[in-house]
């Protein structure tokens, strides 16, 4: 039976448990009177436990205490089994073990909060982000506890409710959480462990000026908190504060951290045109910093979103292991140089490291060079492999379509779609436009508004453009409602568009009430409203606006 073995009296006992001290390991399987007494007592169980590093040896060790009667109300024994579940992600089965404690104490409370609380609030439709409602329900269970009375919340549960705020973007009850801290603190300086918490959650929640605050706060500053610092700015595309805190960083005589190059790293890749890739790999080569998967992953995509894959072919090759986001960080960079043969070389290397990201990078190269071929046996290959076509991949995949003329198909891609968004419903929009199908554009356009998706400022230049050729007043109308529901009336392109679209409608009051509602009004506005005057026999008009 393996871990297995069948005792004498017909309980299962664990024959062996790896990386656990032989003595423990000796006692746990002797049934002599004094091995007896030792496994009686909870901290034998506790020891052993909290060593593990592999959640069926835990399991095990939870299916030996009910064999063998183990008493719910032993707090500290299935508080510690509650941890560990949690800390191996098996939500479940914490939850499970700590609803049936008869008795909670403000630890067990901390543990099952804290594992829900770890968990991020990104429901990414691609199947790789975490389920926000476990976060939440790390709110829900401090709630409980409040409410419970029996227990008070220490330093470590305000922590894992930080925590759980910070992954779910919360910071109306963060604050909350900061407030207790502060009120309760007995010494001015903040806990340097408190500050780095708070500050990552008011990163996280996009506040710079909390996270700045709370910095200057903390005297005992460590790598974490100044890594904290650096991850607030580059988070907000503060790069100037970014790279002086990081050079600050320095001066204090600290030794950056990989989360301290990994967002630094990150920065770059979302301005790409700042130049300092070399300059902080040169850092990392400076501090002799060990390239694990993560940094160099990190590093080959900060060099291909700047345009430079040649340098990021060079640390991909010096890999020892590589995974799917180093293979489709290779292949977005050479994707964004058009660099197709590269591309092709690169995907049939990578085999079964494809997943989602690899096939939306290719289908969007497929789509810009107009390869329609190529995308398709993408697509067929997207089918076969089983992966999950998520609104991202959906919506390149009708766009791939769109670009080809394929409208069809793209019809079909789009039908398959289980969640569609503005993105989705705006491309099929433009490809029926781009053929020159108004009517059809329009009645998908009517099909978005009663599926209850509000369009985007291109969706409605889009379809006003498509209006404005067959000259429809009433689905103008419409539209131009539409677009005062969505608040998208208020910017310059999609009211020059709304005036363009009445002067064709011939609509020309509505037309020059739109114009001089118009704060700031440019050229465009202007050519529009004198043409339209003078087409539709308004010349002395058009000619007093000239």
């Amino acid at each position: 039976m393996g871990l297995l073995q069948i005792h004498r009296n017909g309980a299962p006992r664990l024959k062996s448990l790896h990386n656990l001290e032989a003595m423990e390991t000796a006692w746990f399987l002797q049934d002599d009177q004094d091995s007896v007494k030792v496994k009686n007592n909870p901290s034998f169980y506790i020891s052993i436990l909290q060593r593990l590093n592999c959640p069926l040896k835990a399991m095990l060790i939870h299916g030996y205490f009910i064999q063998n009667g183990f008493c719910l109300s032993i707090v500290s024994l299935w508080t510690t089994l509650v941890d560990m579940y949690a800390k191996f992600g098996l939500l479940h089965d914490a939850r499970s073990v700590f609803d049936r404690m008869t008795h909670h104490n403000v630890v067990s409370w901390t543990a099952i909060i804290a594992g829900y609380g770890r968990c991020r609030g990104d429901d990414d439709d691609d199947g790789d982000g975490h389920d926000s409602s476990l976060a939440r329900e790390a709110m829900v269970l401090f709630e409980k506890m409040l409410s419970n009375g029996l227990s008070f919340p220490n330093d470590f549960t305000i922590l894992a409710v930080v925590n759980a705020c910070a992954n779910l973007g919360n910071v109306e009850d963060g604050r909350l959480m900061h407030f207790h801290m502060v009120k309760t603190q007995t010494e001015v300086d903040m806990d340097v462990f408190v500050g780095n918490a708070l500050m990552n959650m008011y990163a996280k929640c996009g506040h710079i000026e909390d996270v700045v605050r709370t910095f200057e706060a903390i005297k005992d500053r460590d790598v974490v908190t100044w890594t904290a610092l650096i991850a607030g700015y580059a988070n907000n595309g503060l790069v100037n504060e970014a790279l002086q805190a990081f050079r600050q960083l320095e001066c204090e005589g600290l030794e950056p951290n990989e989360i301290t190059f990994v967002s630094i790293l990150g920065l770059l890749t979302l301005y790409p045109n700042i130049g300092f890739e070399k300059l902080i790999h040169t850092c990392l080569l400076y501090h002799a910093f060990p390239f694990n998967l993560t940094l160099q992953n990190t590093l080959i995509n900060v060099y291909c979103k700047c345009g430079n894959a040649i340098d990021g072919q060079r640390v991909f090759d010096k890999m020892q292991k590589k995974n799917a986001v180093s293979w489709n960080a290779m292949i977005t960079g050479y994707s964004k140089n058009g660099n197709v043969h590269e591309v092709l070389k690169l995907y049939h290397r990578m085999a079964s490291f494809a997943n989602h990201v690899t096939f939306i990078s290719m289908i969007n190269l497929f789509a810009t060079i107009k390869a329609l071929e190529c995308g398709m046996a993408i697509h067929i290959e997207v089918l076969e492999s089983g992966v999950k076509v998520g609104k991202s991949l959906g919506n390149s995949l009708v766009d791939m379509y769109v670009c080809c003329e394929r409208l069809e198909d793209a019809q079909w891609a789009f039908d398959k779609m289980r969640y569609k968004d503005a993105v989705s419903w705006s491309t099929l929009i433009v490809g029926y436009c781009n053929v020159e199908d108004v009517e059809k554009a329009i009645e998908l356009f009517c099909e978005m508004e009663q599926e209850g998706v509000k369009p985007n400022e291109s969706t409605c230049l889009t379809i006003m453009t498509a209006c404005s050729s067959i000259g429809v007043l009433e689905q103008s109308m419409r539209i131009h409602a539409e677009a005062l529901k969505s608040g998208n009336e208020s910017g310059i392109l999609v009211t020059n568009a709304i005036i363009h679209m009445y002067v064709k409608c011939g609509n020309m009051y509505a037309a020059y009430l739109m114009f001089k509602k118009l704060p700031q009004r440019d050229i465009v506005s202007w050519n529009i409203i004198i043409y339209g005057l003078a087409q539709h026999g308004y010349g002395r008009e058009s000619l007093l606006l000239i």
